[in-house]
């Protein structure tokens, strides 16, 4: 997947909240980099910090030659805003076509999540340890499961030409 960053918001705590393609935002928390990776020690300072820039192509985030993060980290590790139905279609529209379902299932278990396991299994009509299951990333899971899920959400799925 070739996720590009278009813009970004500095958050307090040491957060980046991202837009990519799509509208899909993320906000990711950099604190957990400063003492594992020594090279991100200077962002400990706010003011540098708040000095990120998108690099050229939106491809990751810079703050100088040697400071820098690729957006496939924020994308990949950062936590999906799901507020709204519209940041849902965003998300499931962002990863649907890509040849890695694992991607579809992962952005299936984040929204699962935003809405709350428990609730949502019931309107599914399964219980949550089965519906836990079938996000686990493990196995991949039938259509049935799929239609269900998108229906107890309020969506679903259409087709246009490619």
């Amino acid at each position: 997947m070739f996720i590009k960053i278009k813009k970004i918001e500095i958050l307090p705590d040491y957060a980046i909240k991202a837009t990519f393609d799509h509208d899909v935002v993320k906000t990711y928390d950099f604190k957990p980099l400063f003492d594992k990776y020594p090279v991100f020690e200077p962002l400990k300072n706010e003011t540098f910090f708040a000095n990120a820039v998108i690099d050229c192509g939106g491809y990751g985030l810079m703050w100088t030659d040697d400071i820098d993060i690729d957006a496939g980290e924020l994308w990949y590790n950062g936590i999906t805003t799901l507020d709204t139905e519209q940041d849902i279609v965003n998300y499931l529209n962002a990863v649907v076509n890509e040849t890695d379902t694992k991607l579809f299932i992962k952005a299936l278990k984040d929204i699962a999540k935003s809405k709350g396991v428990n609730d949502l299994a019931k309107k599914m009509g399964v219980n949550r340890e089965s519906l836990y299951k079938s996000l686990d990333g493990e196995r991949k899971p039938k259509y049935e499961t799929i239609d269900k899920f998108l229906r107890a959400i309020g969506m679903k799925i259409t087709f246009c030409p490619a």
